[in-house]
C-alpha cells in the first residue's frame, strides 16, 4: 500500500482526544435553579455561583446556606477546603475537580482555568463561566477515568474534609512521646552516618 501522509495526518487528527465545547447556558433567577440534579458550585468571596446542564445562576451566600448545606443535593465543587473555609457547612460534595484533576495526572496544573483550557474551550473567564466549567470538567474526567481513580478521587475527596478538620481544630500532640520518638530517631540516623 502506498504511503499517504495526508491520511496519516488526518487518522491522528482523529485519535487525539478534541476540547469539548464549553456548554452556553442561560442565567436564571436563583429561585428557578433546579437544585435537585446534580450541579456544580463556586464560591468567590460572598457571592455563591451555581452551573447545571443548561443554566446558571448566583446569589449571595446566605441565600445558598440551605442548598450548601443540604447533604442530598449532589455537588461538583472546586477546591472543596478551599470552599469549606469561606463557608465550613458545605454537604453533599460528590465530586471535586480539583482533587480529580490531580488524581488523572499529577504533573500539570490543576488551577480552574489551566484545565478549563486544556479541556474545555473556555467561552469566558467570568466567575458563573467557571462555575459551568466545574460542571463541564466533572463529565470529562466521567469519561477519562479509569474506575480506580474515579476510587481514588472519591477517596481523596473524603480526606479534604478530615484535613479541612485538622487544619481549622488542630491536632493533639503527645511532647513526651515525639521528645523520645527524637532521641531513636537521631539515634538511628547517628548509627546509619557512622
Amino acid at each position: 500500500e502506498e504511503f499517504n501522509q495526508t491520511s496519516l495526518f488526518s487518522s491522528l487528527n482523529n485519535s487525539i482526544s478534541l476540547k469539548q465545547e464549553q456548554k452556553q447556558r442561560k442565567e436564571i433567577d436563583f429561585s428557578e435553579f433546579n437544585f435537585n440534579e446534580k450541579f456544580s458550585f463556586l464560591i468567590k468571596e460572598d457571592i455563591c455561583y451555581f452551573a447545571s446542564e443548561n443554566f446558571v445562576t448566583k446569589t449571595d451566600i446566605k441565600n445558598a446556606k440551605s442548598i450548601l448545606e443540604d447533604e442530598t443535593k449532589k455537588k461538583i465543587a472546586f477546591d472543596i477546603k478551599k470552599s469549606l473555609y469561606i463557608y465550613p457547612e458545605i454537604k453533599g460534595v460528590v465530586e471535586d475537580i480539583m482533587l480529580t484533576s490531580y488524581v488523572f495526572d499529577s504533573s500539570r496544573s490543576h488551577l480552574l482555568v489551566n484545565q478549563a483550557e486544556s479541556y474545555l474551550d473556555l467561552i469566558e473567564e467570568t466567575d458563573i463561566s467557571l462555575a459551568g466549567a466545574i460542571y463541564d470538567l466533572s463529565k470529562v474526567y466521567e469519561k477519562k477515568l479509569s474506575e480506580q481513580e474515579k476510587k481514588l478521587s472519591k477517596l481523596e475527596l473524603d480526606l479534604a474534609y478530615v484535613l479541612f478538620k485538622m487544619e481549622k481544630q488542630g491536632v493533639c500532640l503527645d511532647l513526651a512521646y515525639m521528645g523520645e520518638l527524637k532521641k531513636e530517631i537521631d539515634a538511628k540516623i547517628n548509627e546509619l552516618e557512622n
